[in-house]
């Protein structure tokens, strides 16, 4: 991150003194003071909503580490009723080529 030592801090605060005034930095330090505060308000209250959003949803209390892709990909398959479809497309793909077989049959 950005680590200034006391020389780099002195040569900022000469700095702001010059471009600032004297006279206008009571006012800056008092606007970046209130800056702050809103700032830890705003971080403050996401948190917490953040925090209140996961307690809601119980994904606290997930663990993690004992769900694999296949069991989440098995459990998927059992609540869905994909089986169930992929059984009535290929019983229907099946009467399609059978039908289709007894026309070449008929043809011949």
């Amino acid at each position: 991150m950005l680590s200034l030592g006391w020389p780099e801090v002195f040569i900022v605060l000469l700095v702001v003194i010059i471009v600032i005034g004297p006279k206008e930095l009571p006012s800056l330090i008092k606007h970046l003071g209130s800056f702050t505060k809103k700032i830890r308000s705003i971080s403050r209250e996401f948190n917490t909503s953040m925090n209140n959003i996961v307690k809601d949803s119980e994904i606290d209390k997930i663990n993690f580490n004992k769900i694999s892709s296949e069991k989440i990909k098995e459990k998927i398959i059992e609540k869905s009723e994909l089986k169930e479809e992929f059984k009535e497309v290929n019983s229907s793909f099946e009467k399609l080529n059978d039908k289709i077989d007894i026309e070449d049959n008929k043809k011949k």
